[in-house]
């Protein structure tokens, strides 16, 4: 008889250390004054490019009423990180895409998060606690999938 895991309490805690590692990362971001629906909007209108969404698209993706993505708009719009531009094709709708200061914001985050958690891992981990965690990386990426 082979000594399985309880994958139920595997799950429960990857999902509790998941969600500590997103915040810690927001925090070392400087991000931790946005709320999690104002990064996710920032998040797509950078993956939008510069085409930019209206907040009726960002509020689909998001799968929010489009009133409250309005507000969480409205407050990145006043931060300064989002840019608002007539629609070329229907001059009734807005574009939304993030601002210069929005893009330099995030290429900053991405390499403190990036650096915070390389120096921990360095930091903490030894040599051999290091390669498991590699492995263990490939293989949350076959759980993830494509």
């Amino acid at each position: 008889m082979t000594d399985s895991p309880d994958l139920d309490a595997t799950a429960a805690a990857l999902r509790v250390l998941a969600r500590r590692l997103d915040r810690r990362l927001r925090a070392e971001a400087g991000f931790a004054d946005y709320s999690p629906s104002q990064l996710a909007a920032m998040r797509h209108l950078r993956e939008a490019g510069e085409a930019g969404l209206t907040s009726s698209e960002l509020a689909r993706l998001e799968g929010v009423r489009p009133q409250s993505m309005s507000a969480t708009v409205a407050d990145l719009v006043e931060a300064g990180l989002v840019d608002r531009t007539a629609d070329p094709n229907d001059r009734r709708a807005t574009r939304l895409s993030p601002s210069a200061q929005a893009d330099a914001i995030a290429e900053t985050a991405r390499g403190a998060k990036d650096t915070w958690l390389a120096s921990a891992l360095a930091e903490r981990l030894d040599a051999d606690e290091q390669r498991r965690l590699a492995d263990a990386v490939e293989l949350l990426e076959r759980v993830l999938g494509p």
